[in-house]
């Protein structure tokens, strides 16, 4: 067969003497056009249902083996599965028996597999195949296997963290306003895929902040296209449906799909959904990111539906009082919102448009500027310029006083280099308190896994193990033959195992109370490595090391999760991993980690306090489990203080003027220091309690911190002037502080 770039064997014809194509590239082209156009569109027979085409369906068990569910709809239910050949995980959704035999749930199904193929975009979740239960007669769709949280979970926690720090409107507005520019980010993100699938001439119909999935690492999913129907307007704005829209489809896209609140007006007078009607559920999802309220509200779906007709939402105020709203924003989502469909944005890639210039502070479509608005704008968007400007007008003035001219300019540059030095250096300061922030949020979500774990376990969600073979007691530890995989690990200074955990029993407690318990949790501690492995991403370690050198890592230097570990309500310990150095009378219940969590539901973070372990100093993070009123036990994780030091004095490591690092609560009180005097630590270590810290030296802090929740100050100690630096972690509730020698900072080279 002759390539592309092949040579013609003649002139006028082939070596067989017939008729060679005088024009090979142009026949190209014009069949990769014709290609890129039947594949540019979603048409309504590329959705129908064949029943031929299900019979010749791949067999789903040959070619994945299948997990547990994780999640459940009306009519599919959610489960992961593993890939045979490839060996990755994937979600499997599954429908329902009670449908298959309602041919028009199944021919939804089809269509919700065959649309969301067609929508190939980073933003859409990719689907793998459909497939076929060929012993028990089910449908079922492979896709990627998400791992993230909606965005329902994600401005409900926003809320839950605003209520929480109401009472600091400094620091609340420094949350909203990080958070709001994530959050709209990640709008653009779900606007790029809609407006995608609007190219290809399909409309969504149930765009909500359920149906939005955020990603671990900030991607963004659009899900749920099992409403989805092919938009009618499209030619009207320039697609090309290659085929008639049947009198099904018409009928399909006329009923009212979606939810209440969420639906378009015109939607919900009976037109047919299009392109604006999922802009305007767009609309909602934007007023609740900038406001977290519902627009549209109702006792029932009737009254929501007639406020939606006339166009009655609440106003756009945010749930938390004295938090304004930019009139950029408001401009945008009532424009998004619009009753008339005439009114919105041409198309929801101009919505998204106008979200990127109002995060770049440019001028929107939605809200033009006046003259006053143009120049502040212009100002805040060339700084240099405005500045440049300003002291061209004082150089000017200056010619009045010609003989002060060197020295004001000198004063001027001294100036302006002292104030962008203190600049670089607050900027560093709170990249080191985001670097904290992130540290310790990875931490806590590793907590909150291992609580869960524990959670399900001791709730009898899991099936326990008679006689816990992979649970030894501390003393076992001790012996000549110690349990399976103990070595010695310079990481621990001590023996430890990596297969197995270790129970010790609070003096007064029996062994035959705490063996349902041992019983409940030996199932889970094979997964136990994983959490400390999984810290390892603290350290930017590659996350792709086999599990064999990851051991070897946790025992030559260790991980900056050291271990993991439970007390229940009545005294028992199980720790991870395995080792004999808990001390006899051990109580974990009068440990540190455990007071501090047992009585609130929220993650707590504890004082340094010396290892009862052997490792030390260290800093825990504790979440108590429950079981409805019923406290089931304390769930933690160490941190060496090591770790912490080190996080805390990346800065510090290089630069001598750095006096010293803190993390300061909002009351002024020092929670950790990079320094910790001798004295204190000696009373720790004979108590194995907490370290006390000294009371931060600048009492001028908590008044700062009250005005603004980042800046900086200078004080004067002993004739040395100092810059005192501070910024939040929303994480632990408190605020990273750098003292910092200014004199000897500013004669370092730049």
């Amino acid at each position: 067969m002759m390539g592309l770039g092949g040579d013609s064997p003649g002139e006028d014809g082939d070596e067989n003497g017939k008729a060679s194509d005088p024009h090979p590239h142009l026949n190209a082209t014009r069949r990769f056009n014709t290609i890129l156009q039947e594949t540019s569109h979603v048409t309504s027979d590329k959705v129908a249902l064949d029943e031929k085409e299900l019979e010749r369906l791949p067999n789903l068990g040959a070619l994945y083996e299948l997990g547990d569910s994780f999640a459940e709809g009306g009519q599919g239910v959610l489960r992961t599965g593993r890939d045979k050949f490839l060996k990755r995980f994937v979600a499997v959704k599954d429908l329902k028996e009670k449908f298959l035999e309602n041919k028009q749930v199944v021919a939804n199904f089809v269509a919700e597999a065959k649309i969301t193929s067609q929508l190939d975009h980073p933003a859409i979740i990719p689907l793998y195949g459909m497939l076929a239960d060929k012993e028990k007669g089910g449908l079922s769709i492979a896709m990627k296997l998400i791992h993230g949280r909606t965005l329902r979970e994600v401005l409900d926690d926003h809320l839950l963290t605003c209520k929480r720090h109401r009472k600091n409107p400094a620091f609340l507005r420094s949350i909203i306003s990080r958070s709001l520019k994530d959050h709209l980010e990640d709008f653009v993100k779900a606007c790029d895929a809609v407006a995608f699938a609007h190219e290809r001439g399909v409309v969504h119909r149930d765009l909500k902040p359920d149906n939005i999935m955020v990603g671990d690492h900030h991607e963004v999913y659009v899900m749920d296209w099992g409403v989805a129907c092919l938009d009618a307007g499209a030619e009207e704005r320039g697609g090309v449906i290659l085929h008639p829209v049947d009198d099904s489809e018409i009928e399909r896209r006329s009923t009212i799909s979606g939810t209440p609140g969420f639906i378009a007006p015109e939607v919900v007078v009976g037109k047919p959904p299009s392109h604006l009607s999922d802009q305007y559920s767009l609309g909602v999802i934007l007023f609740e990111i900038a406001t977290l309220k519902s627009p549209v509200i109702g006792v029932t779906v009737e009254e929501v539906f007639e406020n939606t007709r006339d166009g009655n939402i609440a106003t756009l105020t945010h749930a938390i009082r004295k938090c304004n709203m930019c009139g950029d924003l408001k401009a945008i989502i009532r424009k998004a919102m619009a009753v008339e469909p005439k009114d919105r944005y041409p198309t929801v890639e101009d919505l998204a448009n106008d979200i990127r210039r109002f995060l770049t502070n440019e001028e929107t479509v939605a809200r033009p500027d006046n003259i006053q608005r143009k120049v502040m704008r212009w100002m805040v968007n060339h700084r240099n310029k405005a500045i440049a400007i300003f002291l061209l007008i004082l150089l000017s003035l200056a010619g009045l006083a010609i003989n002060n001219l060197m020295e004001r300019n000198k004063a001027i540059a001294e100036s302006k280099q002292r104030a962008l030095r203190q600049v670089a250096l607050h900027s560093s300061i709170e990249r080191e308190a985001h670097y904290i922030d992130s540290h310790m949020l990875h931490v806590e979500g590793i907590l909150a896994r291992f609580a869960d774990k524990m959670s399900a376990a001791l709730s009898g969600l899991t099936q326990p193990e008679k006689g816990h073979a992979n649970i030894f007691r501390t003393a076992d530890f001790k012996l000549q033959n110690p349990p399976p995989g103990t070595l010695y690990a310079p990481a621990y200074q001590q023996r430890v195992s990596l297969k197995t955990a270790n129970y010790k029993l609070a003096p007064g407690l029996a062994l035959d109370n705490a063996i349902p318990a041992l019983d409940a949790i030996s199932p889970t501690v094979p997964t136990m490595f994983a959490y400390l492995a999984e810290s390892q991403f603290l350290l930017n370690e590659e996350p792709s090391k086999q599990t064999s050198e990851l051991k070897r890592m946790a025992r030559g230097k260790g991980f900056p999760v050291m271990w993991v570990y439970f007390g229940t309500a009545d005294g028992l310990l199980v720790s991870y991993p395995g080792s004999g150095g808990v001390a006899d009378g051990y109580d974990p219940r009068k440990r540190p980690w455990y007071g501090a969590a047992a009585k609130i539901k929220a993650i707590r973070w504890s004082s340094p306090y010396v290892d009862a372990f052997g490792l030390g100093l260290i800093v825990s993070a504790s979440k108590s489990v429950w079981k409805g009123d019923q406290l089931l036990g304390v769930a933690s994780v160490d941190m060496t203080f090591h770790h912490v030091q080190t996080m805390m004095s990346r800065m510090g490591a290089s630069c001598p003027s750095v006096r010293g690092a803190y993390l300061v609560n909002g009351d002024g009180k020092v929670v950790l220091s990079s320094h910790v005097e001798k004295r204190s630590l000696k009373e720790a270590r004979k108590t194995l309690g907490k370290v006390e810290f000294k009371p931060f030296p600048y009492s001028q802090l908590l008044e700062k911190i009250k005005k603004r929740p980042s800046g900086q100050f200078e004080v004067n100690d002993n004739g040395k002037t100092l810059l005192v630096g501070y910024a939040p972690v929303p994480t632990l509730g408190c605020y990273f502080v750098e003292v910092v020698d200014f004199d000897i900072y500013m004669a370092r080279p730049e």
